[in-house]
């Protein structure tokens, strides 16, 4: 089933930008939405679909984006570099002209957390995983390494920054095809590690093959939890009876699953299964489905740390939506599925991609045909969760022109063909194909490129289509969100006030005039006889004082006044035992001016503290 919706590509690319004029979009408040610009305008003639997105950690301002372009009956990955935070675009090249990485399809980019880029492509026969290096931002490649493991379909990187056993590590993770596997009707799932930056890969294994009787089908975005434990999420689908066929107008059914690794991808845990979904059959499968779940890691200091979401579509028989579903406990259990957009219509929503900010705030980013009575062309929607994904605000229209996947400019094909091999004890002549945007990605693709920035704003890398000619193109667009300007905030939504249980023990209280500093080291306790859960919040919810200009400075939610907030992590689990304290936090404000005449109280300050809300 999965080689038949993931085709081989090989591709190409450019720079300049083009702002699209600001349209009146439907606005939350908080939520600012750039106009938008063209990356791939140097290839106006060429479609784009399945869109990747990279930002350097050491720079906000660097970003690569990627896509699959078609070009000649070809097609290839168009790479590009921004070094202004996403204003103008530079063409990507390779280093020599044997390398042939471009040529390659289902790009990939990233960034390490020492700022070196990555760059990956699908190509050959049998269909490699190739891997490239970039030392300048992504603007130069050097000649690819071939990720071990066979015939590879949809893969992803992940990076381990946390500082314990197998930080530094580099994973490596795709989809394997089926006939690299033990029963070769199926998918399987497959991860490799490198400890020298990429430069060379471990063997690696087929870790996870059919499963609660389902079948693998598509390995999802790996990610790696503050204790360095590695996620590798996957969709798997009901295996079929021998000699069953779908008939027109039914589903194709299966769950979402998790394995886990916690010695640095050298053993798996058995798989664990997830939310249930599913996908209309035939083509109205093409324009809704993602394959692989998209998913996402808060790592912020907020109340969420660790936990993990996962974004996708589901088909419940008249209607698809976009659903997010999250985990505290790496996969274990998941919550009921949240639906995000917020549509009454049939139209199909497709392509989701899920990201969360330093601020705990999930953004995510899908094509949308609410705008198209024939449910045909969409446009890019957002929403983001204030509360850690359980509930969305309304969702925002991000783009004004509908993208028409079956427009005429983008009937321009790519052709070729393969081995189609599904079975060992026979050869089976070779395969030859035409497709196109038209025909695979009239979702806009298996991926969306959208990523929050060390400076808290997100972006996205999507398709758009050209007013003119229709052709979909290569775009950047960011998001802006004020958690303090949201309708409402992780503070206000599955909490509980738990001020008059715990109490704020305080030490070291100093006022600097020499600095114009005010500083308090907090901490907290639990003076019950019962435990009390968290994870912990203390909110500042009043301030008086003599001094002038008084703000707070280090706020992990960046407020500088009512409202500003300090997260309490209480290793393990974020339970207060009976008597038990956390660790010592440091509050800071600054002030102007010097010494206040008359002098009064230099601080008095009401807090709230927050808890985990009881079911």
């Amino acid at each position: 089933m999965g080689r038949s919706l993931f085709d081989w590509r090989r591709l190409a690319i450019s720079s300049l930008a083009v702002l699209l004029p600001l349209a009146a979009f439907s606005q939350v408040p908080g939520i600012t939405v750039s106009p938008g610009t063209e990356i791939s305008s140097d290839r106006p003639a060429d479609p784009h679909a399945e869109t990747f997105l990279a930002i350097n950690p050491r720079n906000p301002n660097n970003l690569i984006a990627t896509s699959i372009a078609i070009e000649n009956g070809h097609a290839g990955s168009a790479v590009y570099a921004s070094f202004d935070g996403g204003k103008t675009w530079k063409h990507a090249r390779t280093t020599t002209p044997d390398n042939t990485i471009f040529k390659g399809g289902d790009p990939i980019a990233y960034f390490d957390p020492q700022g070196t880029a990555f760059f990956g492509a699908l190509q050959g026969t049998p269909i490699g995983f190739l891997l490239s290096r970039s030392t300048d931002g992504g603007l130069t490649w050097g000649l690819p390494v071939t990720i071990p493991g066979g015939t590879h379909d949809r893969e992803y990187l992940a990076f381990d920054d946390t500082g314990g056993e197998f930080s530094a590590r580099m994973y490596a993770g795709a989809t394997v095809s089926a006939f690299e596997t033990d029963d070769n009707r199926f998918n399987a799932i497959h991860v490799v590690y490198s400890t020298d930056g990429g430069r060379s890969f471990s063997e690696g294994h087929v870790m996870v093959r059919s499963q609660g009787g389902e079948a693998p089908f598509a390995i999802g975005e790996m990610l790696v939890a503050p204790d360095g434990t590695l996620i590798v999420p996957f969709s798997a689908l009901a295996v079929p009876a021998s000699g069953a066929s779908s008939s027109p107008g039914s589903r194709l059914c299966g769950h979402l699953w998790v394995t886990l690794s916690r010695d640095g991808a050298n053993t798996f845990s058995p798989a664990t299964q997830g939310p249930a979904f599913c996908w209309p059959s035939g083509y109205d499968n093409l324009k809704t489905m993602v394959a692989a779940p998209q998913a996402a890691i808060d790592l912020s200091q907020g109340p969420h740390r660790g936990r993990i979401f996962l974004a996708y579509t589901d088909f419940e028989g008249k209607k698809d939506d976009v659903k997010v579903v999250h985990s505290d406990d790496l996969g274990k259990t998941w919550t009921a599925p949240v639906t995000v957009n917020d549509n009454t219509g049939t139209d199909s929503p497709a392509n989701p991609a899920i990201a969360v900010n330093e601020d705990g705030i999930v953004g995510v980013a899908w094509n949308d045909r609410r705008d198209d009575p024939k449910n045909s062309c969409f446009r890019l929607y957002f929403a983001v969760s204030g509360d850690g994904g359980d509930t969305f605000l309304p969702n925002v229209r991000a783009s004004s022109e509908p993208t028409c996947p079956l427009a005429a400019g983008n009937w321009g094909v790519y052709a070729a063909s393969y081995f189609d091999i599904t079975g060992k004890s026979k050869p089976l002549p070779a395969i030859f194909m035409m497709n196109g945007v038209p025909g695979r990605w009239p979702n806009g693709g298996d991926t969306q490129g959208l990523l929050a920035g060390p400076d808290g704003v997100f972006h996205s890398a999507w398709i758009n289509g050209d007013g003119a000619t229709g052709v979909t193109e290569l775009w950047h667009k960011e998001f802006r969100v004020d958690p303090a300007a949201l309708p409402h905030s992780a503070l206000s939504v599955s909490r509980e006030d738990l001020s008059g249980k715990l109490t704020l023990k305080i030490s070291d209280a100093r006022v600097d005039f020499a600095t114009n500093t005010v500083a308090v080291r907090v901490r907290l306790e639990n003076p019950l006889l019962a435990p009390v859960a968290g994870p912990f919040t203390v909110v500042l919810n009043d301030l008086q004082t003599s001094l002038k200009g008084m703000s707070v400075v280090n706020a992990d939610n960046h407020l500088s006044g009512k409202g500003a907030f300090w997260n309490f992590q209480v290793p393990p689990g974020n339970v207060l035992q009976p008597k038990q304290q956390s660790a010592w936090r440091e509050f800071e404000w600054k002030f102007t001016g010097g010494r206040p005449s008359p002098p009064g109280r230099a601080l008095y300050a009401h807090f709230l503290i927050l808890g985990r809300k009881k079911p």
